[in-house]
């Protein structure tokens, strides 16, 4: 009769199973040199422990780090287009609403990431339809800043692009500052500072 293998036994001189920490991290090293790294396994068995796949917890992630990216860039293009109201000389706006757009760009893209990651993981753990009502709450935040920005603005920062636009004729001082100083850009700016806030709040406490 064949005996069964014997298990793995604690190190000892000679034994196959050796359990002192490789260089690098702990983990399980055998005789012919394979090490085994818990850290590996750390995603995946978190996301079990939470009720998620690796792809939802993959898709939270994705939706967080393009939320944090987000923030970074339209702060930029924000802080720049409020000093941009102090100025008068044409030139200076010209640069300084060349730079507001240039950090725009990725602060779109990462928008758009944050959406579709953030839908995606919605619709696959059924969170859209599962009664939790913050989701829906911070959608319609979502929506009410993106319609503040996009009357209060945009339409005002593209007055002054082209009043600064190198192939026109230089605008008359009285016209641009008076361009610069509309109060609607604030309004908007402040419909999106509170509307971020409120979605951070709604996302982080899910309070309902």
């Amino acid at each position: 009769m064949r005996s069964s293998p014997a298990s793995p036994q604690p190190s000892q001189p000679g034994n196959a199973w050796d359990t002192r920490p490789p260089a690098g991290g702990w983990g399980a090293r055998f005789a012919d040199g394979t090490v085994t790294s818990p850290t590996r396994r750390a995603a995946p068995d978190r996301a079990a422990r939470h009720g998620e796949t690796p792809m939802q917890e993959s898709l939270v992630q994705v939706h967080t780090v393009a939320a944090v990216v987000f923030v970074v860039f339209h702060a930029v293009s924000a802080v720049t287009l409020l000093r941009v109201r102090r100025q008068r000389d044409p030139v200076t706006v010209r640069k300084m609403l060349r730079v507001s757009r240039v950090a725009t760009v990725p602060a779109d893209l990462a928008l758009l990431t944050v959406l579709v990651a953030g839908t995606w993981a919605g619709i696959i753990t059924g969170a859209f339809t599962g009664g939790r009502l913050w989701l829906w709450a911070a959608v319609a935040v979502l929506v009410v800043v993106l319609v503040a920005m996009l009357t209060l603005v945009s339409p005002n920062v593209e007055k002054w692009r082209r009043l600064v636009d190198e192939k026109a004729d230089p605008p008359p001082p009285d016209e641009l500052a008076t361009a610069l100083s509309a109060r609607a850009p604030l309004a908007g700016g402040a419909v999106g500072l509170v509307g971020l806030v409120a979605i951070v709040w709604l996302m982080v406490t899910q309070p309902f």
